[in-house]
């Protein structure tokens, strides 16, 4: 199986919740779980530069691991401009 719409970039995967550290990083233990249930690769999709970054990083560290790098339409109003050498970077790597 392949999960499509993997939100594992956000905070709470290495154990932070709004800013506070709450327990050691679980990403892999995610992973090891979903591959029991037969998830086997897994799409990072992003909804924002940063966690669009967050997202290529994490898809770096598999095969079976690829991410989105984008805006979700309900963060478009964000201000990005500041992020855009980043979006191309991962765009062309």
């Amino acid at each position: 199986m392949f999960d499509i719409a993997a939100n594992l970039s956000d905070e709470r995967f290495i154990g932070e919740y709004y800013g506070k550290k709450c327990h050691t990083a679980d990403f892999d233990k995610v992973i090891e779980r979903a591959n029991k249930f037969g998830v086997k690769k897994f799409l990072f999709a992003a909804g924002h530069i940063p966690d669009a970054r967050a997202s290529y990083d994490l898809s770096l560290k598999s095969d079976d691991f690829y991410a989105t790098v984008g805006i979700h339409p309900c963060r478009a109003l964000e201000p990005y401009k500041e992020h855009e050498n980043k979006f191309e970077e991962m765009t062309l790597e």
